[in-house]
């Protein structure tokens, strides 16, 4: 679990990023998203008969347009793996200018130069077998070639849902307005700390799955309905992003998985154009909780979330945003518990 501050955050950059991570265990062979492997051998023997492996802290970065990851080849195993999706890919070996030489039970680092043409690029197509090699030159002048395995395919069938619903209660921890917040946003924002707010969340996806970030599958879609309890106290903050744009995500956190949702809309309601009179104003909204394992980084169990399914630990952030001046305008965070369920 991340705590308050730091969580919000680290769910804000996984949202706002532009170049999003993909990269996930090899450990679970489940063929349930468009996936491949990469499994790279972290030991060569050369022709003098010396065994080669890549340092601590050698990595080998894996970036398509659309994701990264980082497979470490120092790690003092035989062989490394890493899952990615299908695509276009480009490898950059990183802190590889040294290798660790074995020979006669004596190991000693040598100065060593990659010889693979830059950029490394290669391609991940379904039901193929893709090829990658990293080879290198030693000071002694003798070529060493690590295999970098296969990046095998796996193809799955996924089940799309129609509708996601959240039931739960949040309890306000802290309500903030900023400089600019006007008296009328004031007066229509207001709600007490330490009040205690069930809502309703309604959420409609408009794709299937895919493997988004790093470990973490999501569903798109947009907010179609929020209403809480009584409803003048979020009604105003729920108006700023019913019909926007939503992701829900699912995170493989090991025996308990992180769920999230994240709302970002930039329309003011015309009944809030005199409280948040801005012409750039964006609202956001993120709600998170842990739920049960679900996910392995590989497959999401989707039968297990078609009946309510209990989160817990949760947090609620609602806030709004001048976008010219990128300033907060108000903001209300809380705790948060509560069920959801995928529709199909």
């Amino acid at each position: 679990m991340f705590g308050n501050t730091k969580r919000l955050c680290a769910l804000m950059l996984l949202a706002l990023s532009a170049l999003i991570g993909c990269g996930s265990s090899p450990e679970r062979t489940d063929a349930n998203a468009h996936v491949g492997v990469l499994s790279s051998a972290l030991v060569a023997t050369a022709q003098d008969g010396a065994s080669y492996r890549f340092p601590a802290g050698a990595l080998l970065l894996v970036y398509s347009e659309t994701c990264n990851a980082a497979l470490d080849l120092g790690t003092g195993e035989d062989q490394a793996s890493v899952r990615l999706p299908v695509g276009a890919f480009v490898a950059v070996p990183v802190s590889t200018t040294q290798l660790e030489r074995t020979s006669n039970g004596t190991t000693t680092l040598v100065d060593a130069t990659l010889l693979n043409a830059s950029p490394i690029r290669f391609d991940i197509a379904e039901n193929q077998l893709t090829s990658l090699e990293l080879r290198f030159q030693v000071t002694d002048l003798t070529a060493v070639t690590f295999s970098v395995g296969t990046l095998q395919v796996s193809l799955g069938v996924e089940i799309q849902q129609r509708q996601l619903l959240e039931d739960a209660t949040v309890t306000v921890q802290k309500v903030t307005f900023g400089a600019s917040a006007t008296s009328e946003a004031r007066d229509l924002l207001a709600v007490d700390v330490d009040a205690v707010l069930p809502y309703h969340l309604e959420f409609e996806p408009t794709g299937g799955w895919s493997m988004e970030l790093v470990n973490t599958a999501c569903i798109r879609g947009r907010l179609t309905s929020a209403r809480s309890f009584p409803e003048s106290l979020l009604a105003a903050r729920f108006a700023e992003v019913i019909g926007s744009g939503a992701t829900y995500c699912i995170s493989d956190t090991g025996s308990r998985d992180l769920a999230f949702l994240q709302v970002f809309g930039a329309t003011t309601p015309v009944d809030q154009s005199t409280a948040l009179p801005g012409n750039n104003n964006l609202f956001y909204l993120l709600i998170d909780g842990t739920i049960d394992d679900v996910f392995d980084g590989v497959t999401l169990r989707q039968q297990e979330l078609a009946k309510p399914h209990t989160f817990s630990e949760g947090h609620f952030t609602h806030r709004i945003v001048d976008g010219n001046a990128n300033e907060i305008i108000a903001d209300v965070f809380g705790s948060l518990d509560g069920d959801f369920q995928l529709k199909p």
